[in-house]
């Protein structure tokens, strides 16, 4: 034991005192013989070592009851808190954690070109959302509520555990298994609004489960789903139920360079006895606020099922993305329409920076810039110009929803990993089938985007 051992040390070096002052009274009191002098500093050793051994005799006794702490391990009861960029509280040992989810987006959108149709300049908070997430064990959690258009909703809302290697299960409300850019998130995209080509067909979040088993450089997600939160019970009816499924792979990933493949098939079911769909879109603009295309309610749909694939490659600071998708509609003795779009972007980082990526889940991610933005300082932040080209075609056997091609430019300003502003340019080229005010319009429009999260 420790204190054994001292006491032991503390012995000898009494008894080497002890030897030290005989030396020092043999030249002080010359007249003592040396025997007598040596009879006495014997005497006091003796007594010294008879005190020390009571005194190890003491405490051995009360080492029984002394807890022991091993610094080499951490404190499982400790905390730690941290305030970058938001409130997150974590254990010692990380399995236990806690943190304070919020984003804010504010938009503002001007129209440059509008023809014979009338569209309004507009501003508007795109996102307000508020939330916390968190682990306990293998099980982990997210709650995020949203202020939309004055509206309160519910945005994710699961539980997941994670008790199962590889194996991931999800229950509650979220993202189905749609496509790489919708569920990358709306913090990642590298435009202001997901692409029409694809929004059109893919509903957002749904209850559900979903199973996502992954590998180092695969990832698949494949789920039940029903209804989303928000939507209203209606009496006698029975609401939707989707299979939606997404692999992915990545056969190069790497620093420098990363090769992403990947597609999605989803089956649905519409709401009975209703057997309403509908697809519609914007044009790559919330904040103008018009449908540019739009199918309306197409009744008598049994079922539908939407096929699509999807590709990334990012060489550097430049990537390359695209997905396409064909939805075919399935009705009971009525005709069968088919519909389409996708796009394909490519985003160039003027700084160097590249985007994160998750092969697990086949998702883009944050982009941290070299060096944050400050005033008076030398860093810059993160600067990105991208394109895209974006297609979509609601017309088809007896629906006329419109066909529309798009394009977007950008320009991305990341001043921290969790402030950017963004910049828009985006021109609409409308075919003469569609919403009667659009048809043979070319709607442009610049828009603008501050956005912060933690």
């Amino acid at each position: 034991m420790f204190t054994s051992k001292f006491l032991r040390k503390a012995a000898i070096s009494a008894s080497a005192m002890s030897l030290a002052l005989l030396g020092a009274a043999g030249a002080a009191h010359a007249q003592t013989s040396d025997a007598d002098a040596l009879k006495a500093a014997m005497a006091q050793i003796d007594a010294l070592t008879a005190r020390l051994t009571a005194l190890e005799s003491k405490v051995g006794g009360a080492e029984g009851g002394v807890r022991v702490v091993d610094t080499t391990k951490p404190d499982p009861n400790a905390v730690k808190v941290s305030l970058k960029p938001g409130l997150s509280v974590a254990t010692a040992d990380g399995k236990t954690t806690f943190a304070v989810d919020a984003r804010v987006m504010a938009d503002a959108g001007w129209v440059v070109k509008d023809g014979a149709a009338d569209i309004g300049d507009d501003t508007d908070v795109r996102h307000l959302w508020l939330g916390v997430s968190g682990k306990s064990g293998d099980w982990r959690y997210k709650v995020q509520t949203s202020i939309d258009n004055n509206s309160v909703g519910v945005k994710d809302a699961y539980v997941a555990f994670d008790g199962i290697k590889n194996v991931p299960i999800m229950a509650g409300n979220f993202y189905e298994n749609n496509g790489m850019e919708i569920m990358s998130g709306n913090l990642n995209t590298t435009f202001m609004e997901s692409g029409s080509g694809i929004s059109a067909f893919r509903t957002l979040r749904h209850v559900g489960i979903s199973v996502d088993p992954y590998g180092d450089n695969w990832g698949a997600q494949i789920g039940l789903f029903g209804d989303g939160v928000a939507d209203p019970a209606v009496a006698a009816n029975d609401e939707g139920w989707s299979f939606a499924s997404r692999f992915t792979f990545a056969p190069i990933m790497s620093d420098d360079m990363v090769l992403h493949l990947g597609g999605s098939w989803r089956y649905r079911t519409p709401d009975s006895p209703l057997e309403q769909v509908r697809f519609r879109s914007g044009g790559e603009s919330h904040v103008i606020g018009e449908t540019l295309v739009d199918t309306g309610n197409v009744a008598g749909v049994e079922s539908y099922t939407t096929a699509a694939l999807e590709g990334l490659y990012r060489i550097g600071g430049v990537t390359v993305m695209s997905e396409y998708n064909v939805t075919d509609l399935n009705r009971n003795a009525l005709a069968e329409p088919s519909f389409k779009g996708g796009y394909v972007s490519v985003g160039w980082m003027l700084t160097g920076e590249t985007r994160e990526y998750n092969a697990k889940r086949g998702l883009v991610g944050r982009l941290k810039p070299k060096a944050n933005f400050a005033m008076g300082g030398e860093g810059l932040g993160a600067w990105e110009v991208a394109a895209r080209f974006n297609t979509l075609d609601l017309t088809d056997n007896g629906v006329n929803g419109g066909e529309m091609e798009s394009v977007t430019v950008g320009l991305n300003w990341y001043t921290t990993p969790f402030t950017r502003l963004m910049l828009n340019y985006v021109r609409n080229d409308l075919d003469a089938t569609g919403p009667v005010a659009f048809r043979e319009t070319d709607p442009e429009y610049v828009m603008l985007r501050a956005q912060a999260d933690f």
